[in-house]
């Protein structure tokens, strides 16, 4: 008994489910309240009907149908006769019967649930929530960050520049510090591991610097200061002439003798500066007396 409960249910659902492909239960529904019975009747009677048209021999009445309800008679063609067709035959069976009105409706119906289903299966894309969101496919997808051009290989690398910049500074700074604060260490080592041409060429640079110096000195405080007086150190220089009875003429003959006055007024003059032509017992007194009040040192010499 069971057994056979089983296969009637196994059928009426089968045979449910097998029917025509674009109608569904709500669509026939619709159909069979718009129909009074009589119509019904004769809308069974044409779909259980093989011949596509009527003849006046065989006109449609209804009455070899069962009295039951529209939806009933609809449902029965929907499993038996209309598996596997479209609802184009029903249409042409309600234009049959004088409803072209309502074959019309079912046409938009139908064609509305597909357009529906389309648009729900196809346009809507389901399966987009399922893609990575990280995408570069997807069009609403874009690369947050921006690419960057690369910089150019003939651009100036300014980090080195300052670098370089930075060293030479330091360098610099540590040279002339050392010669303030140490001067005599200084030139210790400068002539110990300083080639001569070297010492040579920066005593000649010296020398020219502080004449320079020495004259941009005079020359602003004589024209803008307003300094008239003579300097301490040419004082000192009048006052060590008188001591070795020297006079400033004889002292002051040609450049030369300029160049040495300069360098003993500085206290770096040697023998060596004041060997030159023309030298007298005069300038050897005078240099005993730049030794004798400490201008000149030993090591100088």
């Amino acid at each position: 008994m069971h057994f056979s409960i089983w296969c009637v249910v196994c059928l009426y659902v089968f045979g449910f489910i097998v029917c025509t492909f674009d109608l569904n239960f709500k669509e026939l529904q619709y159909i069979a309240g718009q129909l009074e019975p009589h119509e019904c009747r004769k809308l069974s009677e044409s779909l259980h009907d093989k011949k596509l048209f009527t003849t006046e021999k065989h006109k449609l009445t209804g009455n070899h149908e069962p009295n039951k309800t529209c939806l009933f008679l609809l449902l029965k063609y929907d499993r038996s006769e209309g598996r596997g067709k479209s609802f184009q035959d029903l249409a042409i069976r309600l234009r049959q019967i004088g409803r072209p009105d309502l074959a019309g409706r079912l046409s938009k119906l139908v064609y509305h649930e597909k357009a529906r289903e389309i648009k729900k299966d196809f346009l809507d894309d389901p399966y987009r929530e399922m893609i990575r969101k990280n995408s570069f496919m997807l069009d609403e997808e874009k690369p947050k960050k921006k690419i960057s051009k690369g910089e150019s290989e003939s651009s100036f690398n300014w980090e080195a520049f300052w670098v370089c910049v930075a060293i030479m500074a330091l360098v610099g700074l540590t040279c002339v510090g050392f010669q303030i604060f140490c001067p005599q260490f200084g030139k210790r080592l400068w002539h110990r591991f300083a080639s001569q041409g070297a010492i040579d060429a920066c005593n000649l640079c010296d020398d020219e610097c502080s004449r320079c110096w020495r004259n941009f000195k005079l020359n602003y405080e004589k024209h803008v200061v307003g300094n008239d007086e003579v300097p301490e150190e040419f004082d000192d220089i009048e006052l060590l002439l008188k001591e070795s009875g020297i006079s400033k003429e004889d002292f002051l003959q040609n450049e030369r003798e300029i160049d040495s006055a300069d360098l003993l007024l500085e206290g770096r003059a040697t023998n060596k500066d004041l060997s030159f032509k023309g030298r007298t017992d005069s300038h050897d007194r005078l240099f005993q007396s730049f030794m004798k009040n400490g201008r000149i040192n030993e090591y100088q010499l």
